[in-house]
């Protein structure tokens, strides 16, 4: 992928025909879903069975890329005298396309399908989905009109219909001369963005997937996990298998159990603090509803929840006094307004020392390539030692131990670091490493890590909305289980974090709010893990597989 430096401001009206029709009948869903995404304007008007331009399949592409964090482009010059279009000129400064001679553009040609299929493909590199051009040539199948097909556009086609992303015309035609319509351009964005998410098979990886490109963050997967499984408590139907399916939980008996016993378990440990706590609040100025029995009696036996009554004058103040309590004075704010009928609230704080801590004596200032490819001088600290290393699909993975009670055997928290040079599903990568024992072994390394200090906040709402889970956000949600009366909606979802890594170990925390409303020998020679460029940082419990933080460290401040 490019590198992405200069800040692109995109556009947000879709240029369309003047005369507005319906969509075909195989269309209609995939219309709705790019409504419902922000791919097309949910007030827009447009003539679906008519050809797209070339400016306007271009704005579809670029509120694609948008709407999968591609929010930055580089800063290159127009080279276009026929246009001044934001959305072409961050496409081609990604390198997505191109006109049609140097300086001409021609915007408002049709798009040819073999044109849409280049610009399609070149989407998935700028989104790190890999090429499966090799299948098309280890298979047997190939379009009948295959030999007029543009010497350049070969590849592209076939890439991008391997990925089902386009489909050909007939049984066994492309058509690559053909128009490409409204319609077709807009299901296959559906499917780019759909593409591009359902890529990463894992919760965690997919929530990763969907954070910032331009900034330092992290965020904690089992913090988010827990509040949304207290939620999932009490609601039924479509919002409760929405939740299940977005958070991977697959039974919710079962991980109610297994949450109990993470929070039981934590509370015994000396040498590592993990502190899980969580709460549920109600707003009686802003509602008459109370939680139900069985509700707060099923959150207070797994969960350990506590059930508080707050009003409009306390509420921030009472929920942030409670999140700053349980993050160790690490966190002071989760909401900032009392505007919440009902809030679910967990808090996670974590502090370990490594299992052998860096000399300060060797913490030096070395230089970091930030995610812009800036260079920025930062301390860095080192140390040469056996670690659990391993290379697994291009990506370096090292181990990094904490100090784990050593009497007993049933806690093992570990630091994983995770270093490529392209975009990867870390915990799938990791578990795959995990799982094919590529970590057992130690190799002398020779580390290099750089001290860093992370605090970051996010609403996560359209995130899990944008990952499918839209029916607990709807007015129809059905959390009446969690109620006395009536019911509400999710209204937001706040994540608050913080990490702090230095020689002697790291200190973190989270808090996730759900908002609801109404509605031997000689050493060898040391392999080089040098953490001179943007890493993925992953604080996993490797005795029951829950990822505790996860984060990415990509700008040197």
């Amino acid at each position: 992928m490019k590198k992405i430096v200069g800040l692109f401001v995109v556009s947000l009206m879709l240029c369309t025909t003047v005369f507005a029709s319906t969509p075909s009948d195989w269309a209609v869903e995939y219309v709705d879903r790019a409504s419902e995404t922000g791919i097309i304007d949910a007030e827009g008007s447009y003539n679906y069975e008519t050809p797209i331009n070339r400016v306007d399949f271009c704005t579809l592409a670029f509120k694609t890329l948008y709407k999968c964090g591609i929010t930055k482009a580089e800063t290159l010059a127009n080279p276009f005298d026929d246009t001044e279009n934001k959305e072409v000129i961050g496409l081609y400064s990604l390198g997505v396309i191109n006109g049609k001679s140097a300086t001409t553009f021609a915007p408002y040609d049709n798009i040819t399908r073999e044109e849409a299929a280049a610009i399609l493909h070149r989407m998935c590199e700028v989104l790190g989905i890999e090429d499966v051009y090799d299948d098309y040539r280890l298979s047997s199948y190939c379009f009948s009109d295959e030999s007029q097909f543009s010497d350049w556009a070969t590849e592209h086609i076939y890439n991008i219909y391997f990925h089902g992303i386009m489909t050909g015309v007939g049984s066994d035609k492309f058509s690559p001369e053909e128009f490409y319509t409204t319609e077709q351009a807009i299901v296959t964005m559906v499917r780019m963005h759909d593409k591009y998410y359902h890529a990463f098979k894992l919760f965690e990886d997919r929530l990763n997937a969907q954070m910032p490109k331009d900034k330092n963050y992290m965020f904690s997967p089992l913090s988010v996990k827990m509040a949304l499984a207290i939620a999932a408590n009490g609601a039924d139907g479509k919002t409760l298998d929405e939740i299940l399916e977005a958070t991977d939980i697959e039974n919710l008996d079962e991980f109610n159990e297994k949450s109990k016993g993470m929070i039981e378990q934590y509370s015994n440990y000396d040498l590592l603090e993990v502190n899980i706590a969580n709460s549920i609040w109600i707003n009686k100025d802003m509602t008459e509803q109370r939680f139900g029995d069985s509700f707060k009696s099923n959150v207070k036996e797994f969960y350990d929840a506590e059930s508080k009554i707050s009003d409009n004058l306390n509420f921030v103040d009472d929920v942030n006094s409670w999140a700053f309590e349980n993050t160790n004075g690490k966190i002071a704010e989760i909401i900032d307004n009392p505007s919440y009928w009902a809030m679910i609230v967990n808090a996670i704080y974590f502090k370990g020392g490594w299992a052998f801590e860096f000399p300060e004596s060797m913490t030096k200032p070395d230089i970091f390539t930030n995610a812009d490819g800036i260079e920025v001088e930062t301390e860095f600290m080192n140390w040469t030692e056996f670690f659990r290393y391993c290379e697994k699909d291009g990506v370096k993975i090292l181990t990094i131990p904490y100090k784990n009670r050593f009497l007993k055997s049933d806690l093992d928290i570990n630091m994983y670091v995770l270093m490529s040079d392209y975009d990867m599903a870390a915990t799938e990568v990791l578990n795959k490493a995990l799982e094919e024992e590529k970590l057992n072994m130690k190799s002398y390394v020779r580390l290099s890590m750089p001290k860093f200090e992370i605090s970051y906040s996010d609403s996560l709402g359209s995130k899990f909305y944008d990952m499918g889970m839209k029916a607990p956000f709807d007015e129809d949600a059905d959390f009446r289980k969690m109620f006395d009366k009536g019911n509400m909606q999710i209204m937001d979802i706040l994540h608050t974090t913080y990490i702090k890594v230095d020689e002697k170990g790291t200190e973190a925390a989270a808090v996730t709010g759900v908002g609801m409303g109404g509605s031997s020998g000689r050493y060898p020679v040391p392999t080089e893990f040098k953490m001179n460029k943007p890493f993925i940082f992953v604080i996993r419990d490797d005795t029951n597989g829950e990822i505790l933080f996860m984060g990415r460290y990509a700008f040197a401040e």
